[in-house]
């Protein structure tokens, strides 16, 4: 008899517990605590700060040298912005996003994380959007910030700041530069396991391969150029309004885009398919 009352209640618990388990799973939930994770790291802040630093610094210098050299094209903002937001996350974000994808390798706590989820692609997934939502924000902070800095400068010069529609389109594809970097610096963390390694290569491709192509006098390195992220984000924005420059720019905007995607997406299933092959 006591054995009869005791085994229904043992079979039933198990059971009882595991859905429970089951049903915390979900990617808004994981999302969700990336993002608490993300906001806890030093490093995250910094890099932000460094970000929206940039922006603003670069945006008071650029708006006041166009002043200075022609102040009637100078009240321009769409000659300010847009090359503020294409240097400044060309570079910042690709910390923040080897340093997010690639910390949990470097402190160990990547073995904790997938134990406790145990689904590596839900996990591979909600950090990506996490990674996302944070560079989008941060990017959208910036360009707000370039564009109040340099309207200030011109107002304190005596201009009146200008900025058409379209170029406030301009505007926001320059700002996508962000997450795309950001994420290359993610899926480059992933495959090394290595924040240094990561931003290392990822510097090699944003900013000394496009140097060294620029120095070889033959099409077929031009033609790598255009397909590197400098140029393809710099194509997506279209930020180069000098004619002469504009007329060797083949890339169009949704070429660029295109190109742009290309790098993020492949990387990204690169990294998805060795993060469910390879051991913690």
């Amino acid at each position: 008899m006591t054995t009869i009352a005791i085994s229904p209640l043992t079979t039933t618990r198990p059971a009882a517990r595991h859905s429970t388990v089951t049903g915390r799973l979900s990617v808004p939930r994981v999302i969700v605590s990336e993002l608490i994770k993300a906001r806890s790291l030093p490093s995250t802040w910094w890099t932000l700060a460094t970000t929206w630093a940039m922006a603003l610094g670069l945006s008071i210098l650029i708006a006041y040298m166009n002043m200075h050299y022609d102040p009637i094209q100078g009240t321009g903002l769409v000659h300010v912005v847009p090359s503020t937001m294409n240097f400044t996350l060309l570079t910042v974000p690709l910390a923040t996003g080897c340093l997010l994808g690639g910390g949990e390798y470097a402190s160990g706590a990547i073995r904790s994380t997938l134990a406790s989820i145990q689904h590596r692609q839900l996990w591979f997934g909600a950090k990506t959007v996490a990674l996302t939502l944070i560079l989008l924000i941060s990017s959208a902070i910036a360009a707000l910030l370039s564009l109040g800095a340099s309207a200030a400068v011109i107002l304190a010069l005596g201009g009146s700041p200008t900025l058409s529609g379209l170029e406030l389109v301009h505007i926001g594809l320059a700002t996508l530069t962000g997450p795309i970097v950001g994420l290359i610096g993610f899926w480059l963390a992933m495959l090394t396991r290595s924040v240094a390694g990561s931003i290392t290569i990822g510097f090699i491709i944003l900013l000394v391969a496009p140097m060294v192509l620029q120095s070889i006098p033959y099409e077929w390195a031009y033609t790598i150029l255009q397909l590197l992220p400098m140029m393809s984000t710099a194509s997506l924005a279209n930020i180069l309004t000098d004619s002469a420059m504009a007329a060797s720019f083949w890339l169009t905007p949704l070429g660029g885009g295109l190109v742009c995607l290309t790098w993020v997406t492949l990387g990204l299933a690169a990294a998805a398919v060795v993060l469910q092959h390879r051991d913690a």
